[in-house]
């Protein structure tokens, strides 16, 4: 969401400090307030998500993971699950992991979508994968027919070069592509076999017209100039037609089954092939040629929003401003393959590997390998670079692990609480006050110096007393989040990454971003996250 003025931002933190209020005053603390926890309507009427609340999303951790794709082994169980990514993912560890191939292409580009803000069940902003082949042949690797150029646009490959340079020198706000590279049209048009009627009349044509919808792999890939979703790459169910008047989306002739067209088509995704190239992807769809020449030469100028004085959605968001480093290692098909014990490939893997380790007992040093191994040095140096440079995907918001801490005895004591709050419901005659601090204690025996409180009530408020001061605790930690989030606001990047939180929180020492801020906001974000938290309280 694209705030136009600073009323838009005071108005937007105003709703976030009104919800927080209004946990607070009920008991709890949100523990995990986040840009992505907040929740815009188009009006910018702002929604606090409380799913996802620490003490809620540990409840619902092991329920959500039963909700993956098709595969009950899948390794994409905590990034599929529950619609979204691990909130505790870092983006410049799994960046490593995927360079060096233990994270597969289809794990780091989910990741990168939620980075962007893009999100499963929201067909404005669903979650975008390439197109990696056209489906006329069954993909193999030692051939060039039948794969995508990733170093173009889908939208280029679609319109051609000369259509696009025709709309960029004609057009009175040059561009070359629409402002999404994933509309909801293509969305819900992929997704029509399972999406109910009333949503395709919204989305795609008032009028439902089966024939009209694509009818094979084949042509939706020709039929759209949107890239694809992680349906085509996980769910096998997104073939079969829930509605009697349209039929199946059919299969390439290469393939049998549902089942085995996604493990065909995720093997492409996970290819040494699209490894090599998926960087380029990355870099039009998510990287430095979204702006500047460098996106006038890939003849990928977006068209802006028209309404400048209306916050709006963007659907392409840049995170990085440098080349994205080519993939070194590649993942194995085993790795990200969940039905091991009856896929053919990974037991014929599984096999060579062990003749292999019988055949070459002993291994000596190839000059080829020696070549490569200062390659690899010089990319690793590369890599490492340009992770320093994207640091601030590496955001921080909040004190996530002792949060955690918290929210065990949290549950705990509400369960006391609870149990204390019967306990009182049972005696009319002492009434304890709701907010317990020191000064209600001495206002309740000035009151009534012959107050006759026993043992059991003594007891109550000294156990409600004790959880109201680490309450106060972690509410300060939310008042930190909104602080961190209201800097974002104006400065247009997040105020911590791991190491100057690191720093701040060992030394003190502030962010240099804050002298970037307007003064009077500059003076409310240091009192938000003030180190000394119990000052507010």
């Amino acid at each position: 969401m694209v705030l136009k003025s600073d009323w838009h931002i005071r108005f937007l933190t105003y709703q976030i400090l009104s919800a927080l209020a209004y946990i607070h005053g009920l008991g709890f603390a949100h523990g995990n307030v986040s840009p992505s926890s907040i929740h815009l309507s188009e009006s910018l009427w702002a929604c606090l998500n409380i799913s996802e609340m620490s003490c809620l999303k540990e409840a619902s951790h092991s329920a959500s993971r039963k909700a993956c794709c098709f595969a009950e082994e899948c390794p994409c169980q905590e990034i599929y699950a529950n619609f979204g990514l691990s909130t505790s993912m870092n983006w410049s560890t799994s960046f490593r992991r995927w360079w060096a191939g233990d994270l597969s292409n289809y794990e780091y580009l989910l990741l990168l979508n939620k980075l962007a803000g893009r999100r499963w069940g929201d067909h404005s902003f669903h979650m975008v994968m390439p197109w990696v082949i056209d489906f006329s042949v069954k993909p193999d690797e030692n051939s060039d027919i039948g794969w995508r150029d990733l170093t173009k646009s889908k939208w280029r490959l679609a319109k051609g070069d000369e259509q696009l340079d025709f709309t960029y020198s004609s057009s009175e706000i040059p561009h070359h592509v629409s402002d999404e590279c994933l509309s909801e049209l293509a969305v819900c048009s992929y997704k029509a076999r399972r999406l109910p009627l009333s949503v395709l009349r919204s989305a795609v044509r008032s009028v439902y017209e089966p024939n009209e919808y694509p009818s094979s792999m084949q042509r939706l890939y020709q039929w759209t100039p949107d890239e694809c979703i992680p349906e085509f790459y996980c769910d096998p169910r997104i073939f079969t037609s829930l509605h009697s008047e349209m039929s199946d989306l059919a299969l390439p002739s290469w393939t049998t089954s549902p089942e085995e067209f996604i493990s065909i088509h995720r093997d492409a995704l996970e290819s040494d092939r699209v490894s090599r190239q998926i960087h380029h992807w990355i870099d039009i769809t998510f990287g430095y040629k979204l702006s500047g020449e460098a996106s006038v030469e890939a003849k990928n100028v977006m068209l802006p929003t028209s309404n400048l004085s209306t916050p709006k959605s963007t659907g392409r968001l840049q995170l990085f401003t440098k080349p994205h480093p080519m993939r070194h290692g590649v993942t194995p098909h085993s790795q990200y393959h969940g039905l091991k014990e009856s896929c053919f490939r990974c037991q014929l893997q599984h096999e060579s590997k062990e003749i292999s380790s019988i055949t070459n007992g002993s291994s000596h040093l190839d000059p080829k390998e020696l070549l490569s191994g200062t390659r690899y040095l010089d990319n690793l140096e590369t890599a490492t670079l340009f992770c320093e440079r994207t640091r601030y995907l590496d955001s921080v918001y909040n004190y996530q692990e002792e949060f955690l801490d918290y929210n065990c005895s949290l549950r705990s004591q509400l369960t006391d609480l609870s149990i204390i709050d019967t306990l009182e419901n049972t005696n009319d005659a002492t009434s304890v006050p709701s907010e317990f601090d020191l000064g209600c204690l001495l206002e309740c025996f000035e009151a009534d110096d012959n107050l006759s409180m026993g043992f059991q009530e003594s007891l109550n408020w000294k156990q409600k007393s004790s959880y109201l001061g680490v309450c106060s605790d972690n509410h300060a930690k939310d008042i930190f989040s909104y602080g961190c989030i209201l800097a974002e606001l104006y400065l247009k990047r997040p105020l911590f990454d791991t190491v100057s939180f690191a720093a701040y929180k060992e030394s003190g020492v502030l962010p240099g971003a804050i002298q970037e801020l307007p003064p009077h906001v500059a003076l409310l974000v240091e009192a938000s996250i003030h180190r000394d938290w119990r000052r507010y309280f």
